[in-house]
């Protein structure tokens, strides 16, 4: 049985939270155990008071570090705050790599932490998982300066990992221009739990158009208000119906955009997608802004939204377009197993 440290060392991810990221470090860590791996997940952040906690995973245990020392005045510096904690995280990931001893170091990408450099060792390779360009979204949303000192620690880090896995073409292409070269980049776009079968849905009825996720800046919600209306148009004399399920910053804008619209927020919890007849995946403008001295990433998204329609043969409105069901995604345990593959054969 292989064993498997799946590590994210930001307290920004708070692993049991019911957000997008921490809903795909869980589905990796679950496709890991899924695949026949032994798997811990060692995290910075296991749980937030003001959200509601979700399930871990079967077959997966939760290893929550203890923050490192640092007087609260210094943790207004962002690369000292999270640096010390990444510390203090290796520290407690060697005790926990020396009872485990993993067959392999997975580790989602973030600022300032590097956990898997401080544990490879022969026969365990260190993998990165990369769902963003982790430089380019400190400048554009989390409020750093764009300094290239940003960049050159990305390039460290992404050349000096045994593996980079990618969730996207564009980011396969960052990566590549953060030199890593494309032998050792494994591209897999986010996946599901399990494959639903498409199911026929009423036309003499309420169009149901269903939104889970976070309501944030880069989503757009309030800015693609304009193509619920087209979409209202399109289906008509049947009303619409948005049915929004998750929560965020954008809920009051979104609500103030669309007051003729019929809204219905559900809150954090579990869809039936069997009820809806298409899902909504808006995209805010792209690029977000200008930051460093380079030619901005492409949108580089994998939209968890995304793959979960297409894993329920739902058609998916994006940019205003009702488009057709895409290709069923992989699973989490088909992903995790062919992350095992190569890990195994050829790093």
């Amino acid at each position: 049985m292989s064993r498997v440290a799946v590590v994210c060392p930001t307290r920004r991810i708070v692993a049991l939270d019911p957000g997008g990221a921490a809903v795909h470090l869980r589905g990796i860590a679950s496709g890991f155990a899924r695949a026949g791996a032994r798997v811990e997940l060692w995290v910075a952040r296991a749980r937030r008071a003001a959200e509601p906690a979700a399930d871990l995973p079967g077959g997966v245990r939760l290893r929550e570090a203890r923050r490192g020392r640092l007087p609260g005045a210094l943790r207004r510096r962002r690369a000292w705050d999270e640096g010390i904690d990444a510390r203090a995280l290796a520290r407690q990931a060697r005790r926990w790599a020396a009872a485990l001893q993993p067959d392999l170091v997975y580790e989602r990408l973030a600022l300032f932490a590097s956990i898997g450099a401080r544990l490879r060792r022969p026969g365990c390779p260190w993998v990165l998982e990369v769902n963003a360009p982790v430089a380019w979204e400190a400048a554009w949303f989390e409020g750093l300066a764009p300094d290239p000192a940003l960049l050159r620690w990305e390039e460290r880090t992404l050349q000096a990992a045994d593996g980079v896995v990618v969730v996207s073409e564009a980011l396969a292409d960052y990566v590549q221009r953060r030199g890593v070269s494309p032998d050792r980049i494994a591209l897999h776009p986010n996946g599901v739990e399990e494959r639903s079968p498409a199911r026929p849905r009423p036309t003499d009825t309420t169009f149901v158009l269903g939104y889970e996720g976070t309501f944030k800046p880069w989503q757009g919600l309030p800015a693609s208000v304009p193509g619920l209306r087209s979409l209202a148009a399109e289906v008509a004399p049947r009303p619409l119906r948005v049915e929004l399920w998750g929560d965020g910053p954008d809920r009051r804008a979104l609500e103030a955009a669309a007051p003729d619209l019929d809204l219905v927020f559900r809150g954090w919890g579990q869809p039936d997608r069997s009820t809806w007849h298409a899902a909504w995946s808006p995209r805010a403008a792209w690029p977000p802004g200008p930051a460093f001295d380079e030619p901005p990433p492409d949108r580089y998204f994998s939209p968890l939204k995304e793959a979960e329609a297409a894993a329920a043969g739902l058609p998916v409105l994006r940019d205003g377009r009702l488009e057709p069901p895409a290709s069923p995604p992989s699973t989490w345990r088909e992903i995790a197993a062919r992350i095992l593959a190569r890990s195994a054969g050829s790093l």
